[in-house]
């Protein structure tokens, strides 16, 4: 049990890890979408 224990937190980190990198990713994505929109319009 204390196995399984472990190997659950290990997975939740690596996952977390991962969701963090894909959501920098998109925002960073989003950001310069944003600001070529508005560097179009001035």
């Amino acid at each position: 049990m204390q196995a399984l224990n472990h190997k659950l937190l290990c997975d939740l980190r690596l996952m977390w890890s991962q969701a963090l990198t894909i959501a920098l990713v998109v925002g960073s994505g989003v950001a310069g979408f944003v600001y070529q929109g508005v560097g179009a319009r001035h």
